[in-house]
């Protein structure tokens, strides 16, 4: 056979492709799109009532009486360091993260505190976080990294 394989410009084994779900895109494309143009028309980009919408299902999902969507992580940990009344002493955060996370330890006026990350999951290390724990230290930011949710390691 000459033929080239599809990879190396020759023709694909199957020309039609089996769909293994058939998502009703159709649908929800349209409903999108009219929310969308309700958000455009309305003028009111930010804070209008789809937020509203966002944090009365956010509320009701983890029970609890008040949710408060954010622009960004930044704003959330600024705004989650406040709720917590956390005025002074070190932040613990881990040392491979985004600059925001410290953003947010500084705009609160703590110290940061970094803490080594483990090398298999690139997360803050549970054993340098119990070294580097101090009386100064006032929270702890973990960050989870590629998907791989911060947790104690066995």
């Amino acid at each position: 056979m000459s033929e080239k394989p599809a990879v190396l410009g020759g023709k694909p084994a199957f020309e039609n492709k089996v769909p293994i779900v058939k998502p009703p895109l159709k649908a929800i494309i349209e409903k999108t799109l009219l929310d969308y143009r309700k958000i455009l028309e309305s003028r009111m980009i930010t804070n209008f009532e789809f937020v509203q919408k966002l944090e009365e299902a956010a509320a009701n999902y983890i029970g609890v009486n008040y949710c408060v969507a954010t622009a960004s992580c930044t704003s959330a940990l600024m705004l989650v360091i406040k709720a917590l009344k956390i005025k002074d002493g070190e932040a613990l955060i881990p040392s491979f993260t985004f600059p925001a996370t410290a953003h947010a330890v500084r705009w609160s006026n703590l110290s940061i505190r970094l803490v080594d990350c483990d090398s298999r999951t690139f997360n803050m290390s549970v054993e340098d976080l119990q070294k580097k724990a101090t009386k100064k230290s006032r929270v702890i930011v973990p960050v989870h990294v590629f998907g791989n949710p911060s947790r104690q390691q066995a």
